[in-house]
Parts: structure tokens; C-alpha cells; sequence
């Protein structure tokens, strides 16, 4: 009988995700960008959907895609991206017998965001329809959308650098970095009601694309562009706490809390079912909303206590692959 250790696998990232490469590197899985690199400006995106709406897909297909030898894996996992219909039947040519996952990295109602020359909905839609045909999962680490849309779930997963040094630790402050996506209002609020408790918040967050902001949108929360991601857990590092703020309609856990599981940080979260997972300890967990705001300097004020290993190695990602072997 195989193992997940002892199985071929493939993982297809659009040349972008860089936080994907920097979770699968030190796996012994493959990794292949099924699309050419293209300039990050509007006019490069345009052509290349414009490629991609052509009848030959290899038009936009990168050339290592396009020579991988998918015949001779048992699991091909494919990060989510544009078009994955296309690229599941090209897969499909090539490889009809292997386990085929299609990876949700977000909320489908996030990934199905307004773009342009790109109607998500619809290639969402179709994805649904065509799981049986093509024998492929869809695979959510949020909860709620696996119910409305009938997918499956598997816990979220997170990269995890063990090489990590800490010169000075910073007990009073709390860290939160992110994409705005709805969040920066709450965030903000969070940022005056914690500087009035004495702790020093470091809440820096990205604007979200094509949203308009003012002079005063961002408050004293710090207006951010995007990082490497080992940069911002270096970031992270010395805090007491890190702040995870779920976008509203979420029902998942994000990477804060994951980082905070990683990296032995305090959590405070405004995720109430939080405390249905197995590494929840309210010594290490404040519920925002549901926990006492008076036992705030207590519960920052304590150390973070030790969480089982078997749970910490169930989020990375061959916890994650184990679990979705047994889907």
C-alpha cells in the first residue's frame, strides 16, 4: 500500500505564488508553473487572458507545463488559479488515473472578485459541474463555502521556517499584516482600543486593488505594499501576539493562526469557532467578542503554552496531504 512518501506527486502554481513555492520547496514534491511569466502590468495581464481565450491553450501554457510528463504521477495538486477548467481537461489528456486536486487557497466568494476579461463566476460554475466527468476534488479550508457548494474540506496549511532567530523579544506589542479586504475599519478600532490597554500595535495593511481611499483611511494602521512573506515572519518574530481579522463570510482559519501555532505567538482572533480545532487553548487563543475584555492583560501577560506536536504537524503540508489521502 502507498504512502503519501512514497507517491509521485506534481504541484501546479501559476508563476506568482511564490508563498506556495516557499511551502512546497522543502517537500520532495514536484513543482511546475503551468503559465508563461508575464510583466505584473494591466496590458501584459490582457494579452495573456486574451491568449487564453483562444482555442489553443498552449498559446499561454509555459513550456514546462507543456513537456511536464503528467502521465507518470499519482497526485496532481493544482493551486488555485485562472482558467483551472482548461487546465483540468489538459491534465485530464495527459493523466487519466491520478488522484487530481484542485487546490482553494481563499474564500470562493474572494477568489471570485471582479476581474477584468475573467468571469470567475462562471469558470467557478462550470468547475462544479464537471468534478464527476473529470474525477477531480475541489479541496476548501473554509468551512462554510465546502457546505454551500458541496467541496472538501481539509484544514489549512501554512509554510513553516524553523531556522528562524530572535535577537530581542517585544512583549507588548501585537502584529497584524494583511490585505485590507473589507478589514481596515475593525482593524483600525482594534489598533485604538489596544493602544489604550498599553501595548504597541504594529498593524500594517495592503489596500485592496482598485479601492479608493483617503488621506484618513488608514488612521494610524500602517499603509503597506506587498512583502515576501519570510520577511513578514521575520516581522512577526520578536511580538508577544499576532491579530488575525477573518474577511466577513469567512469560516476558516487564516495564516495568522497558523503562525501563531508555528512560532509559539499569542492569538487574538475574532474567529468564535476557533475553539471547535484541536490545538484551541484559551490560554493561548483570546476570542474577540466572546472573551472577557477585562482578562486581556492576563491572557497577554502569561506565557504561550506548548501545543501537541501531532496537531502542529497536521498543518503543514504533509499533514495537510495525509488528511486529503484519506478524503
Amino acid at each position: 500500500m502507498h504512502t503519501e512518501n512514497s507517491l509521485n506527486i506534481l504541484v501546479l502554481l501559476s508563476p506568482e505564488e511564490k508563498i506556495q513555492k516557499l511551502l512546497l520547496e522543502p517537500e520532495k514534491v514536484d513543482i511546475c508553473y503551468v503559465y508563461n511569466q508575464h510583466p505584473q502590468n494591466i496590458i501584459s495581464r490582457c494579452i495573456k487572458r486574451v491568449k487564453l481565450l483562444m482555442p489553443f491553450d498552449s498559446l499561454a501554457y509555459s513550456e514546462e507545463f507543456l513537456h511536464k510528463d503528467l502521465s507518470k504521477y499519482d497526485i496532481i495538486i493544482l493551486d488555485e488559479t485562472i482558467y483551472p477548467n482548461r487546465i483540468i481537461r489538459n491534465i485530464r489528456r495527459r493523466n487519466k488515473n491520478c488522484k487530481l486536486i484542485y487546490w482553494m487557497w481563499n474564500t470562493v466568494d474572494y477568489s471570485n472578485s471582479k476581474l477584468r476579461l475573467y468571469n470567475r463566476w462562471k469558470i467557478w460554475k462550470e468547475l462544479l459541474t464537471m468534478r464527476n466527468y473529470y474525477n477531480f476534488t475541489i479541496s476548501s479550508f473554509d468551512k462554510g463555502d465546502c457546505e454551500k457548494y458541496n467541496i472538501t474540506y481539509n484544514n489549512q496549511v501554512a509554510p513553516y521556517f524553523n531556522d528562524l532567530t530572535i535577537s530581542n523579544k517585544l512583549e507588548k506589542t501585537i502584529f497584524f499584516f494583511g490585505l485590507d479586504k473589507g478589514r481596515l475599519p475593525y482593524i483600525k478600532e482594534l489598533y485604538n482600543e489596544f493602544t489604550k490597554y498599553g501595548y504597541f500595535c504594529d498593524f500594517n495593511v495592503v489596500p485592496d486593488a482598485r479601492k479608493k481611499y483617503n488621506l484618513s483611511s488608514f488612521g494610524a494602521v500602517t499603509k503597506q505594499s506587498f512583502q515576501p512573506y519570510k520577511e513578514i515572519i521575520k516581522c512577526e518574530a520578536p511580538v508577544k501576539a499576532l491579530l488575525e481579522i477573518l474577511q466577513n463570510g469567512q469560516e476558516g482559519i487564516t495564516w495568522r493562526a497558523l503562525e501563531a501555532l508555528f512560532y509559539k505567538k499569542k492569538l487574538i482572533t475574532n474567529y468564535k469557532e476557533i475553539k471547535q480545532y484541536d490545538f484551541y487553548n484559551p490560554n493561548n487563543i483570546f476570542i474577540l467578542g466572546v472573551d472577557d475584555i477585562e482578562r486581556f492583560k492576563v491572557f497577554m501577560s502569561t506565557k504561550f503554552e506548548d501545543v501537541p506536536k501531532e496537531y502542529v504537524n497536521k498543518y503543514t503540508f504533509r499533514g495537510w496531504l495525509s488528511n486529503m489521502m484519506k478524503k
